[in-house]
């Protein structure tokens, strides 16, 4: 006689249960997340640890979430819209905080482009043109940056009598905006 040797299959408790889906839907936000990204972009530029780092964050949402007393099966509607729900809070986490999912910055504007370089450089040196000797380049380079930033403080190099410097100011105030 061959006796039975199977051992009894062990199941979750509802502690482990509900943490382990909680961290499949904060898993799948974030594969969803990065993959729209990389879609979108072509590429995402991880450091080194970045994978250790979304580890941690998937095990502290398993980990630290609502704990409730019974399991109970989700509606495929409700689950969607976790996971929809999840790849929104880690995207916006994302573009918010980059180094906290170990991202470089990726969102992040250039200050001073060279195409703003050029027009400031070409605006003070046509305000000295149309204004003439009598003002400073400091008073030229300050027309172009009131022109360009749209604050108009006022003409610092008289116009008044210059259609050509109102054109030049147009022609300016165009460039720097587009």
């Amino acid at each position: 006689m061959i006796a039975s040797t199977t051992t009894p299959v062990s199941r979750l408790s509802v502690r482990h249960a509900n943490a382990s889906r909680r961290g499949s839907i904060a898993a799948a936000g974030l594969v969803d997340a990065v993959g729209a990204h990389i879609a979108v972009s072509g590429e995402l530029d991880v450091i080194p640890i970045a994978p250790a780092i979304w580890a941690m964050l998937i095990c502290a949402v398993a980990l630290l979430g609502v704990r409730t007393a019974v399991f109970s099966k989700r509606a495929w509607p409700v689950t969607l819209a976790l996971v929809v729900g999840s790849q929104l809070a880690m995207h916006v986490g994302m573009v918010k905080a980059p180094w906290a999912f170990g991202l470089r910055i990726h969102h992040e504007a250039v200050l001073i482009t060279p195409s703003a370089l050029i027009a400031h450089a070409i605006g003070t040196i046509g305000y000295r043109i149309i204004g003439g000797p009598q003002y400073s380049l400091l008073d030229c380079l300050y027309m172009t940056f009131i022109t360009i930033a749209t604050i108009g403080y006022g003409e610092v190099v008289s116009l008044t009598d210059s259609p050509g410097g109102r054109i030049f100011t147009m022609v300016i105030a165009s460039v720097g905006i587009g």
